[in-house]
């Protein structure tokens, strides 16, 4: 059984492989948004813009929906769409997902079903930062590693 650790915040996501009780991470891919992080006054002009939603129809973007928040929607759906081709092609079995509880909020409402089906773990902490994979690896639950095992 493969197993994928996804370790995202607003701008920024890794992807790992899990490599058994005696093995550590693997990485596999990384990508990055980096208009989450610019300033709002960065990202809106002086009149409200339109902004193509997922039926296809034209909405305005307003107060009420800030650049930003458009922005992390974006990137939430562009993993969400990754994790689909993946889960389609049967890349991946269990998928463990690590991001801050309002980005990890944002990717649950994206994510199609074959992708839901095959999380088997949330942690809603931002583990981006964390560079030595060891590191990472003991930050994530041990039963990770036992699924492993028995796959």
């Amino acid at each position: 059984m493969v197993i994928w650790v996804l370790v995202a915040d607003g701008s920024r996501a890794r992807l790992f492989r899990a490599e058994g009780a005696r093995g550590g991470l693997v990485e596999i891919d990384t990508w990055l948004h980096p208009e989450s992080r610019l300033r709002e006054q960065d990202l809106v002009t002086d009149a409200p813009g339109q902004d193509r939603g997922r039926g296809g129809g034209a909405h305005g973007v307003n107060d009420n929906h800030s650049a930003r928040e458009h922005e992390l929607e974006t990137f939430a759906r562009e993993i969400a769409q990754r994790l689909q081709a993946a889960a389609n092609a049967d890349d991946f079995g269990r998928l463990v997902l690590c991001a801050p509880p309002r980005f990890l909020g944002l990717l649950r409402e994206t994510l199609p079903a074959i992708v839901r089906q095959r999380v088997r773990h949330e942690i809603g902490k931002d583990l981006t930062s964390i560079r030595d994979l060891r590191d990472l690896r003991k930050r994530l639950p041990e039963v990770l590693y036992t699924e492993l095992d028995d796959a």
